[in-house]
């Protein structure tokens, strides 16, 4: 399966390992989905059927964050190994983004309606119980919010003044998992300077968001930084076509101008 089939049958754990492997090609998919079936059969195990819906789900955070003891690395918050879930699977350490995925992923197959929520520079969990009740948790350490506390996360990674509202906190699609995923993973390996693999991330941004002339942007320089010029210009030229009012744009042209009166190798 490839990550558009993933993320057309909004498949978020399948697309998080197709993405891994993307990094990985050597990476046993089925090994993985094995192990999830078994922690959801721990899961299972240990969680009375009987119970309602809030007590099942507060079991389930107990299991996840302390028993099988997922989390996040506080000595390396913003690894690149945080937004391969393989590696996540692995070390039981993560971002938001991949322990939301892999949370939500074990709460469904026990039937509660666990939901990931992308705010701006945060993921969370989302389980909507009978009534229409709603109940948040943090994706780093299973603490759970109240409204207020999702109110001063969300202002503080917003940039824009209007208050938060229920659509701010609703579902994120497959595809949105998969931009937050894939962007957190290109701004980590830009971080360690490890450009080929941040040009992993870029190819497959830029397959999910063809039009997006940032993305384009973003290939262009890392193509640029491996010395294939001839690919990173024809992703600046794109980028300069559909946002010539860019300031980076102007700075491109100066430099399409350079790349053009001297001798350079394009590969």
């Amino acid at each position: 399966m490839t990550l558009t089939q993933a993320i057309q049958e909004e498949q978020s754990l399948l697309g998080a390992l197709l993405v891994a492997k993307a990094f990985n090609p050597a990476l046993d998919i089925e090994k993985y989905l094995a192990q999830v079936a078994q922690w959801q059969q721990f899961c299972f195990s240990r969680i009375n059927t009987d119970d309602n819906e809030r007590t099942k789900l507060l079991q389930l955070v107990h299991l996840f964050y302390r028993e099988l003891a997922f989390g996040v690395d506080e000595y390396a918050p913003l690894s690149s190994r945080h937004g391969l879930i393989d590696m996540v699977m692995d070390h039981h350490t993560g971002s938001p983004v991949t322990l939301a995925i892999l949370f939500c992923n074990i709460g469904r197959s026990l039937g509660l309606n666990l939901r990931e929520v992308i705010l701006p520079g945060y993921c969370l969990i989302r389980c909507e119980l009978g009534g229409a009740r709603l109940m948040f948790f943090d994706a780093l350490d299973g603490r759970q919010l109240s409204w207020r506390q999702l109110e001063q996360l969300y202002q503080q990674h917003s940039d824009e003044d209007s208050d938060m509202s229920l659509k701010d906190v609703a579902p994120a699609g497959c595809k949105a998992l998969m931009i937050r995923l894939l962007n957190n993973l290109k701004a980590a390996c830009f971080d360690e300077q490890r450009y080929q693999q941040a040009l992993v991330a870029t190819d497959l941004l830029v397959q999910l968001c063809p039009d997006d002339p940032y993305e384009r942007r973003d290939r262009g320089f890392l193509y640029q930084q491996l010395d294939c010029h001839g690919v990173a210009l024809a992703d600046y030229r794109f980028f300069i076509r559909h946002c010539p009012k860019d300031p980076a744009a102007q700075l491109l042209k100066m430099q399409l101008w350079r790349y053009q009166t001297e001798p350079v190798v394009l590969h």
